[in-house]
């Protein structure tokens, strides 16, 4: 029944990160915006599947490499970004309180 489940905190490890980092997630299913997450979540999915760019997983990704054919005897590089600092208007103090 909606409401009868409390928030689930938990982390998620970021194995790639030096040195180890985690990801803190809260999960609420049963609250009054869950319904609500799970609509925006289905309509955003069924959007973004219909751009050339995506992709499912990192499986997907390897798949594409595999198959990737470039043109010989050039050079090629591979870049990876990862986002840091998003929100560095906001104190990490006061945010946690």
């Amino acid at each position: 029944q909606l409401g009868d489940t409390l928030p689930q905190f938990y982390l998620l490890m970021k194995v790639h990160k030096i040195p180890l980092k985690t990801r803190p997630i809260v999960s609420f299913p049963g609250s009054l915006f869950h319904p609500l997450g799970v609509w925006i979540d289905k309509h955003l999915q069924t959007v973004a599947k219909t751009f050339p760019t995506y992709l499912q997983s990192s499986f997907d990704l390897l798949g594409d490499f595999k198959t990737l054919q470039l043109p010989p005897h050039r050079r090629y590089r591979l870049f990876t970004a990862d986002a840091t600092s998003m929100y560095t208007n906001l104190s990490t103090k006061e945010s946690i309180q």
